[in-house]
């Protein structure tokens, strides 16, 4: 709509059928509408279309964890979201379309102060992945009642769990893939937390699975 000054054969400004009227520096002035003008998507714009959706997709269920468990980082006027965001971009998209892919080892998904688990061994025996660790011999910074958290990733179902495996002092646990729908991709992290001062070690990607 656009509002008349001076009656009828004053100025006007706002928008009247396809011409726009208006005013700059004291001058007035008016304007076609400006003819949209569809952009057809190139390759490279789809590539790039797809990479930030699975990137995002990704992310969207962590957007409280992260928060959470990457309190250290610096961020300016970058979100943390947008941080990792273009992180993942960068580093952990691999292929193009039809076969872009995340490479899991690549990604961070806590980072802190807490030490991460001392020797951590793991093996895989049929359906059970093993874990096993060892209080570290000289650091004595480190809390035995320390959480262990394993993240559960299901790749199909894009759903994560955050299951709290024992303490630093437990030393070991045994995670069943069986309680997975068979056949299903499983991606897991592990990583330590101090939950009376809220803080984290950094994550370590433990591997990928099929239930």
């Amino acid at each position: 709509m656009a509002i008349i000054s001076n009656g009828i054969l004053g100025t006007f400004s706002g928008k009247v059928g396809s011409v726009i009227g208006s005013s700059w520096k004291g001058i007035d002035y008016i304007r076609s509408v400006p003819k949209k003008v569809k952009r057809i998507a190139t390759p490279n714009m789809l590539n790039q279309q797809a990479k930030f959706k699975l990137v995002v997709d990704f992310l969207n269920p962590l957007r409280k964890f992260l928060t959470e468990s990457n309190q250290g980082k610096n961020l300016r006027k970058m979100t943390l979201m947008n941080l990792m965001t273009r992180k993942l971009l960068k580093e952990a998209v691999k292929g193009d379309l039809p076969s872009i892919s995340l490479d899991y080892s690549k990604i961070e998904l806590s980072q802190g102060e807490v030490n991460g688990l001392f020797d951590l061994r793991v093996d895989v025996k049929e359906k059970d992945v093993l874990f096993n660790w060892k209080a570290h011999p000289k650091d004595k910074t480190e809390n035995p009642e320390d959480k262990v958290v394993l993240v559960v990733y299901n790749a199909m179902t894009q759903k994560f769990q955050f299951i709290q495996i024992g303490r630093r002092v437990d030393q070991s646990h045994t995670y069943k893939l069986n309680e997975n729908v068979k056949g299903e991709k499983i991606v897991m992290w592990i990583f330590s937390m101090n939950t009376e001062k809220e803080i984290y070690s950094n994550s370590k990607f433990i591997g990928e699975f099929v239930a």
